[in-house]
């Protein structure tokens, strides 16, 4: 016995020091979340006093960053290590192992794929830092909760999705610069045209149509074919002279393909006529283009 220093019996120590309990589910919910550095520390100060008992020596433990949390891969029978995943699921393929009984440090979190662990199930996966930046199952760990000890993972910047194609068509263009309306230019190309070939009118023809226009075509399911009517008074007059009844495809969430017949029925007697002995020949309009996400909310 040392001058001056108290001599402590280990058995007496040991009455006063509550032994953390290591849990041995990772099902409850109730848990106040707790950073593993803290952990650390409390069972390094343990160890720290139970080494003085026996040598007389006291140990200080280290100080732990606040922002570090760190956790430990559990260590039981036939769980001899953590696999390191690229992704918070088993999906993909290991890109590392963690063994038993060592620490990460965790950088935050996210819900992923369920994990079956030593000491229960888990959806909960922590990014660690190192090991490429791989993700490490919650079921896996000793972090001394059963709820997130860190912040949750910000959402990653994935590759935007495409931006939504038309459809290709193709044929001679209408003039839509021209000052001569489109109707009128249809009319003429009726009567000049000597084959017959497609006509395509450029998508900003459609581009500021009725309400009631794009209420029509956006109940049209995606893939599926739809029929729309002009009405003189509800849409443009020269939308209604150039097509009037037109079929509309809904290619895509906001993309539309349209295509029209020109001819003539009655009371139109003459035009048809003309068609039928050569003087005119009828054709087929095309048009195809995408409205902007969120136009079919009208």
């Amino acid at each position: 016995m040392h001058s001056g220093t108290t001599t402590w019996h280990k058995e007496e120590v040991m009455k006063h020091i509550k032994v953390p309990i290591r849990r041995l589910t990772k099902l409850s919910t109730r848990r106040i979340a707790m950073s593993k550095a803290t952990i650390k520390v409390r069972q390094f100060a343990l160890f720290g006093l139970a080494t003085a008992m026996t040598t007389g020596v006291t140990t200080v433990a280290p100080s732990a960053h606040a922002d570090e949390v760190t956790a430990t891969v559990f260590s039981a029978p036939g769980w001899d290590y953590a696999n390191i995943r690229p992704g918070p699921s088993t999906d993909g393929q290991p890109i590392g192992k963690v063994q038993a009984g060592q620490a990460v440090q965790l950088d935050c979190y996210r819900n992923g794929g369920e994990v079956k662990g030593p000491y229960g199930s888990s959806t909960l996966w922590y990014k660690v830092k190192g090991y490429d930046s791989g993700w490490v199952a919650d079921a896996m760990l000793s972090t001394g909760s059963d709820l997130p000890v860190t912040s949750e993972c910000p959402a990653e910047q994935g590759t935007p999705p495409p931006a939504e194609q038309p459809e290709p068509v193709s044929g001679r263009a209408v003039d839509l610069s021209s000052k001569v309306p489109v109707s009128e230019q249809l009319l003429n190309y009726y009567y000049r045209n000597k084959d017959g070939g497609d006509v395509v009118i450029g998508w900003d023809y459609f581009k500021h149509p009725s309400g009631e226009f794009l209420r029509e075509i956006y109940k049209i399911d995606i893939g599926q074919k739809g029929h729309y009517e002009a009405d003189i008074d509800r849409d443009k007059l020269d939308l209604y002279l150039s097509l009037r009844n037109f079929d509309v495809w809904r290619t895509s969430e906001n993309c539309f393909k349209i295509q029209d017949r020109y001819d003539f029925e009655w009371p139109y007697i003459p035009q048809r006529f003309d068609a039928m002995t050569g003087a005119a020949h009828e054709f087929t309009i095309r048009s195809s283009g995408c409205y902007p996400p969120g136009t079919g909310q009208v």
